[in-house]
């Protein structure tokens, strides 16, 4: 399987206040996954909405996937049996964080809002002597 192209179909972006934002949450829904022949199509919509309804950017979006016949109508099937596989997911979610964030982050720029990125959680871990 693999991610062939990732898409913003639609942005929506509004600012109701101009006070500084205190955090922010970040939302992923998959919208869907449509078969396209030889390929899958997955929506998505990638939220940032800051508290005390401050503002809102929206992202909409497409993912391209490619495989092999079966393991598309495999990935299709648990889809809509609502038994999605769990590689597929994690890695789909990952790839529409990433390009999602990366492109919100020019939104919230050009509206004076911080980034919408969640930074990764660091585990430290020492080897015992």
């Amino acid at each position: 399987m693999k991610f062939d192209l990732i898409t913003i179909d639609e942005i929506k972006a509004r600012r109701d206040k101009s006070e500084r934002p205190k955090g922010m949450k970040i939302s992923l829904n998959i919208s869907g996954i449509e078969d396209k022949k030889d390929k899958l199509e997955v929506g998505y919509i990638y939220i940032s909405e800051y508290p005390e309804k401050v503002a809102t950017i929206r992202l909409e979006g497409k993912v391209l996937v490619s495989g092999n016949k079966s393991e598309l109508q495999s990935l299709l099937k648990n889809w809509k049996d609502k038994k999605p596989d769990e590689k597929f997911m994690s890695d789909l979610i990952n790839i529409i964080n990433y390009h999602a964030s990366l492109n919100g982050v020019y939104v919230a720029r050009s509206m004076n809002l911080p980034p919408p990125i969640s930074p990764p959680k660091i585990k430290v871990k020492f080897k015992k002597p």
